[in-house]
């Protein structure tokens, strides 16, 4: 008997220990996940402003949220209007943050719920410089490889609204845009500064003609050798991209000062794909295919430097 009451002493010390470092894990987790959200709005307002920094859907989305999100992409590149997500009372909303469009949007109030060792419910006010009070989120967030991910966000606002369900019934009703099947046999990025005294044209040019070694150049003067994988991934980017329904997009606001940009490319089958603009306010496909195909070729040309 007394060999008994030991016994169940000892199993229930290891049960209480084990309920301590479970609450403690658990505790820690969601101390994790609140430094987290508010790291996911810092690091969307700083990505705005780089075009070198991932999407916040590419690093911080669940693998599957970054896959539905892009067939989404995909499908609405030739909207007329916002595709999927325009359903705002003044035009399209953003998954994270909603309709806050003013400075720097922040999560407030945040509450973390785990569901399980791997799943946690997360709520929050979404505010910016002009919604004080906030607009309610709520995120399912699951673990991927150790690291916490968005894997689903819900619009509170609009009855509860899964994002996750309504965009993969989205993509299964609607039909993606054709790829650019043909070779990429030359592809340049362009910008010329105005009202800047000494200013010159800044161009990076991949020259990728049948036949040939591919080369890039940098403005026009040095010359560096590429490899056919490094023409694939770039074609593949701009396919992924859409850039062929920018083909004859050109706005010009005429500025006084700023730059002017342009992007010029040219496929093996004749294809051509030309497009330029001066102004604050670019077509949003414009600006992602501008900086896409320019830090592609700048890096490319900087590794060769080394």
């Amino acid at each position: 008997m007394k060999k008994l009451s030991f016994l169940l002493l000892g199993l229930m010390a290891v049960m209480v220990a084990w309920g301590s470092n479970a609450t403690a894990d658990s505790k820690a987790d969601e101390e994790t996940i609140v430094k987290l959200v508010n790291e996911i709005f810092e690091f969307r307002y700083f990505a705005q402003n780089d075009r070198n920094l991932p999407s916040v859907d590419e690093a911080f989305g669940t693998k599957e949220w970054q896959e539905t999100i892009k067939k989404v992409e995909a499908i609405d590149r030739n909207s007329e209007g916002g595709g999927f997500f325009d359903f705002g009372d003044n035009g399209p909303l953003d998954p994270w943050v909603y309709d806050c469009f003013q400075g720097q949007a922040k999560a407030d109030h945040i509450k973390v719920k785990q569901l399980s060792d791997d799943t946690a419910e997360v709520k929050f006010r979404i505010k910016d410089d002009a919604n004080s009070k906030g607009t309610p989120l709520r995120w399912l967030m699951r673990k991927e490889n150790g690291f916490w991910k968005v894997g689903n966000i819900f619009f509170v606002k609009n009855d509860d609204m899964d994002l996750l369900k309504a965009m993969q019934e989205y993509t299964s009703t609607h039909q993606v845009a054709p790829k650019q099947e043909a070779r990429l046999i030359y592809c340049s990025c362009a910008e010329t500064q105005h009202g800047v005294p000494g200013a010159s044209k800044i161009f990076y040019e991949l020259i990728a003609d049948e036949g040939t070694t591919p080369k890039v150049t940098e403005c026009g003067k040095n010359e560096y050798p590429v490899t056919e994988k490094e023409v694939t991934e770039l074609q593949q980017k701009l396919q992924e991209l859409g850039v062929h329904d920018l083909n004859g997009y050109n706005q010009d606001d005429q500025l006084c000062g700023g730059s002017s940009y342009r992007i010029y490319m040219e496929y093996a089958d004749g294809t051509k794909i030309n497009a330029t603009w001066a102004t604050k306010q670019p077509l949003p496909l414009a600006d992602k295919a501008y900086y896409a195909i320019n830090s592609y070729l700048y890096n490319l040309v900087k590794s060769n430097k080394k």
